[in-house]
């Protein structure tokens, strides 16, 4: 019945979708320029009718050797170890401790993605989630105050001076795709934190940590935040002016 192989070609389009949509985040991630379909919905047009999905996604994997794995192993063990000796000559109860020690795992997350060329989460944990697209429990977690202290000490213009963002789909996917590795470093960090935090809260007190569950939200849970309250955000601001920019040439080539 056509209506029926309709809704099956429907189907088959929708997942081949979503395959080339993972492998594009996992080349974000991994550092590499998307291969596919990037994750705003572009297509690659030099595609082989005959490669499947499963070809599309083992294509571009990372080369995850034994070596890379031995030096992300390495450098996280001494990381940690070199936090619990820096707890020797400042307190761990201490607040400049806690930043110290969110700043040393940024900077390790941040050389794992960018030097190891590591994909430090899954490619499926970047994708919005439906609760999450209008951005609105976001809003509600306080995520605009965030931003507004964001302003107050001038990082966000900062930011915008060093990676400006034009009217344009070049530019806004790239940003868009910019989110995806600073929430990766943000929330691997975070992590790393928080076994850090644990251990100390054994050895020590829980009501000593404080200043650690602090500097992690602000450091690295609300940037988190504000990568996935932005994403879904210029993914739509993406497809709009490409529409608009579809409708123009139309237009130009109508009145050619």
């Amino acid at each position: 019945m056509p209506v029926a192989r309709s809704q099956s070609h429907f189907l088959t389009r929708a997942k081949w979708g979503l395959t080339r949509r993972r492998q594009c985040y996992l080349d974000i991630v991994c550092g590499r320029p998307p291969s596919c379909l990037s994750p705003l919905g572009g297509t690659n047009t030099a595609d082989d009718g005959n490669e499947t999905g499963t070809d599309r996604m083992t294509a571009g994997a990372p080369n995850l050797s034994v070596g890379k794995i031995a030096i992300a192993t390495i450098l996280l063990f001494a990381t940690f170890a070199g936090c619990e000796w820096y707890a020797t000559i400042i307190p761990p109860t201490h607040w400049a401790y806690a930043i110290f020690v969110n700043f040393i795992f940024l900077a390790v997350a941040t050389a794992l993605m960018t030097a190891l060329k590591l994909p430090l989460f899954p490619t499926s944990y970047f994708a919005s989630k439906s609760f999450e697209r209008n951005g609105r429990i976001y809003r509600w977690a306080g995520i605009q105050f965030f931003v507004s202290i964001l302003r107050f000490i001038g990082w966000e213009r900062f930011w915008r001076k060093q990676n400006p963002v034009q009217n344009n789909v070049a530019t806004l996917r790239r940003y868009a795709q910019g989110t995806i590795g600073a929430e990766a470093v943000h929330a691997l960090a975070g992590i790393c934190t928080i076994g850090l935090t644990v251990s100390i809260a054994i050895r020590y007190s829980w009501s000593g940590t404080k200043w650690l569950w602090i500097a992690n939200i602000m450091l690295n849970l609300y940037p988190v935040m504000l990568q996935r309250y932005n994403r879904p955000r210029a993914e739509r601001l993406v497809r709009r002016v490409a529409n608009a920019s579809s409708q123009s040439a139309g237009t130009e080539q109508t009145r050619l």
